[in-house]
């Protein structure tokens, strides 16, 4: 049982490099965050949606990093991919969020965001147990008050990656903030 809880979105970045050289890396808001909580215990887990061969590509990733727990809830059959073309320059386009790989795009990662139904079997199964739960993901104000309102009842702090608008009320050019509670 893990004490410190990641969900969010997990992508696969496909680097195409200008001398031709091409690499695969794991990525995604929710994968660094959990690499940065695993810098400091061994106690995390990533639980959220994902593609049915999520394990296919991070299982490597996560057992090499000593993460032995995950709650995967397949989303599709596979994990959103982003291809990023990097010039002589260090400068990259990106796919703009399309997949080509996988036929996925934007709208589709945006159906991996966690939602109260995959984070709130797992925060009951562990009330108490759970220290901290980061949702690393674009979430919205309702769903952030019913997951400030789960971590109240089962004992845990939380950190959110939030968009201005939810913290302030307003846009504000989309920059985004950490709240935590």
């Amino acid at each position: 049982m893990a004490e410190y809880i990641v969900s969010g979105n997990v992508i696969i970045d496909e680097i195409h490099q200008y001398t031709g050289e091409s690499y695969v890396r794991l990525g995604g808001g929710a994968i660094y965050a959990l690499s940065g909580y695993r810098v400091w215990t061994d106690s995390c887990a990533f639980v959220g949606y994902a593609g049915c061969d999520f394990f296919d590509n991070y299982g490597e990733w996560l057992r090499n990093s000593g993460i032995n727990e995950c709650c995967v809830t397949p989303a599709y059959d596979y994990d959103f991919r982003s291809i990023l073309t990097y010039d002589e320059n260090g400068f990259y386009t990106s796919s703009n969020g399309e997949s080509f790989r996988t036929g996925l795009n934007k709208e589709h990662l945006g159906r991996c965001t966690p939602t109260m139904e995959c984070c709130t079997p797992y925060a009951e199964a562990h009330k108490g147990k759970i220290k901290g739960w980061e949702i690393h993901s674009h979430v919205d104000a309702v769903f952030y008050q019913q997951f400030k309102k789960l971590a109240r009842e089962c004992g845990f702090k939380t950190g959110c990656e939030l968009r201005q608008k939810i913290l302030h009320g307003t846009d504000r050019d989309n920059k985004r903030g950490h709240q935590e509670s």
